[in-house]
């Protein structure tokens, strides 16, 4: 399943890198006479061309170590020729808390991050609704968090990080984008991420990173900027 998503996102975006070079070819032998066909619709007819930019947002929905989990982050990329947008993400996770089996009112979550280079190929990004294949290539780290919740009301509940560990990721993803207003678009989309361990031998996390951490995101996202 996973090699299947992997292998169509990286389909998809050489067909996209594909297809600009073609427009770029076409609008340049057509002269004057491209300007109108360049440029973006939108859901209420503004029409905007060029490069330019854009700061993103999104949150939304993962798993970790089977647990549910509130993953969000953020993106600023350039987007080159409305076509390929390169830039920095980062996304961090929290995820349910989860009871101790030997210890009363202790419980454990896992909590991080990583971030990286964004390369963001954009198929059709002139059509009011199209699709962007969003890839995070970057590193992170994760730690195991325990909280204690004592009975007496006097006394103060403590958290403790420990078994904290450094990995690798590759997260391409699939997104619907909906060109709301020219400076606005909405985003609907999922993610894989691929986790690489770099191993600890003080850490029982290092051997069961990849496991934790691998699979799927789904998320809803804003962006703005110049399109």
């Amino acid at each position: 399943m996973k090699k299947t998503f992997l292998i169509t996102c990286f389909a998809l975006a050489t067909l996209t890198l594909s297809a600009q070079v073609d427009t770029l070819k076409k609008n340049t032998s057509a002269g004057a006479s491209s300007v109108q066909s360049n440029e973006i619709r939108t859901v209420f007819g503004s029409k905007n061309k060029s490069n330019g930019f854009y700061v993103g947002m999104d949150f939304g929905y993962t798993q970790i170590d089977r647990l549910d989990a509130f993953i969000g982050g953020a993106r600023f990329a350039w987007i080159v020729n409305q076509g390929v947008a390169v830039g920095l993400a980062g996304r961090g996770f929290v995820s349910q808390s989860y009871g101790d089996l030997l210890t009363y009112n202790l419980n454990h979550s896992y909590a991080g991050g990583y971030g990286g280079l964004l390369v963001e190929p954009i198929l059709m990004p002139k059509a009011p609704v199209h699709l962007a294949i969003p890839i995070i290539l970057g590193c992170g780290g994760i730690s195991h968090i325990s909280y204690y919740a004592p009975d007496i009301s006097t006394a103060d509940p403590y958290y403790s990080s420990h078994d904290s560990e450094f990995f690798l990721v590759a997260e391409p993803g699939l997104e619907l984008e909906i060109n709301a207003v020219k400076w606005i678009r909405i985003t609907v989309g999922s993610s894989y991420k691929f986790i690489m361990n770099v191993h600890r031998d003080e850490s029982y996390v290092a051997s069961d990173t990849k496991k934790i951490l691998e699979g799927f995101s789904f998320n809803l996202g804003l962006k703005f900027g110049k399109f």
